[in-house]
């Protein structure tokens, strides 16, 4: 409508309008006007009554129905979790798969999730010509073609295999004869692994043309991963934002220390796995410390304990003002003692980790976790308690207890 209306316009001051005696100058004045007319004709011939461009949602990004996914505080997502928890993710791979298996003719293909230094998960199996009987395991040990494979950044392509022990890993022995073999590696943050893994009893199957094909699917797959991953990343960021905002309007809302210290150990015992909860208070007229509440395994240190900040791990974390990670508190036969050098048992605790609770330059006391399984408490842990605690200790400016 509006390039019609232009034209229009055009057309009127062209035709009636002449505001220049006849000459050079009317003739530029002319040529302009009817040189606009015709381009907005032309315009209007190759995009008839075009409606606005409609700007969709990024594929990349996870539909509405993925939002619904529980957003846990405190932990990262890795390839793992999109494999269990986006269905979006393990059909793309799925399909990624097939086209792959498609355009190689393997007699098997195998989709690894790297799970440690010695094993894979297997994420999917199948067989394109019925040769071959897989083992079952869920975890496949890494030796062989997978240990170069797990040790390339590139594709890995064998052929002519002689020595099968190189594969016996991840068929049933003397079944099934792999002759060639060629295997995928995806590149991802945080040292995160996926492999590919394509076999066959034909000699010399597989080639650098097809690798060359396959790596460019590769590609498209590792940034469709990225893309998740980093989509989640921030739903997870946004999750963690909205509960420490819950948790500072609890805090705030206390009246007393005591109160605030209730509804911040709930929150914990909540939200973190805990053979033994601790908060300690430090004493301002003896500069001891006092055991003020405790959730889980009871022993001799019970609440209102008193203990000397310049003993044991407790008084580590106030002495030092400084967080304490530990995984094992046990070293064969002897312990690192949690209140007082007099200690005669760690009570089957092992994981310890210890934050301090301070307001301002002051050190108000700590809180710590313990846990009978070593290794129990990670470093993002550590950082999520710590804004925790930090919050918390808010509450020691005010005046009532």
């Amino acid at each position: 409508m509006l390039r019609l209306t232009v034209t229009v316009v055009l057309a009127i001051l062209g035709i009636f309008v002449h505001p220049f005696d006849p000459g050079m100058v009317d003739f530029i004045y002319r040529f302009l006007i009817f040189s606009c007319i015709i381009y907005l004709a032309y315009l209007n011939l190759r995009n008839p009554g075009q409606e606005p461009e409609k700007h969709e949602q990024p594929p990349d990004l996870p539909p509405e129905r993925d939002r619904e996914i529980e957003v846990e505080i405190g932990r990262g997502w890795k390839i793992s979790d999109l494999i269990s928890k986006d269905e979006r993710t393990l059909a793309y791979i799925g399909d990624q798969f097939e086209v792959m298996g498609n355009l190689l003719m393997p007699d098997n293909g195998w989709i690894f999730a790297w799970n440690s230094a010695d094993t894979m998960d297997k994420i999917r199996y199948e067989s394109f010509s019925g040769n071959g009987i897989p083992i079952t395991d869920e975890h496949i040990p890494i030796s062989g073609i997978l240990q170069i494979l797990n040790n390339s950044d590139a594709v890995v392509i064998e052929n002519n295999i002689e020595n099968q022990s190189q594969l016996l890993s991840l068929y049933q022995e003397g079944n099934y004869r792999v002759s060639s073999f060629l295997g995928i590696p995806l590149l991802l943050p945080d040292e995160q692994k996926m492999f590919f893994c394509f076999d066959c009893s034909a000699k010399d199957h597989f080639n650098q043309e097809d690798a060359k094909v396959i790596h460019k699917i590769v590609m498209g797959i590792e940034l469709f991963l990225l893309n998740r991953l980093k989509a989640y990343s921030l739903l997870t960021e946004t999750g963690e934002l909205k509960n420490l905002l819950s948790f500072t309007q609890t805090i705030n809302a206390c009246k007393t220390v005591g109160i605030a210290t209730e509804r911040f150990i709930d929150w914990l015992a909540k939200r973190f796995e805990a053979s033994r909860l601790t908060v300690s208070i430090v004493r301002k007229d003896t500069g001891k410390a006092v055991i003020k509440k405790v959730i889980g395994q009871k022993d001799e240190f019970e609440e209102n304990t008193e203990f000397a900040v310049d003993e044991g791990l407790t008084g580590w974390v106030i002495g030092k003002s400084k967080p304490y990670l530990l995984d094992d508190i046990e070293k064969g036969e002897y312990f690192i003692p949690r209140y007082t050098k007099d200690e005669k048992s760690n009570y089957g605790l092992h994981s310890f980790l210890g934050v301090p609770l301070i307001s301002g330059a002051q050190v108000h006391g700590a809180l710590t976790l313990e846990h009978v399984v070593p290794g129990k408490y990670t470093e993002s842990d550590k950082q999520l308690i710590l804004r925790l605690a930090e919050i918390f200790s808010t509450v020691f400016n005010r005046q009532t207890v």
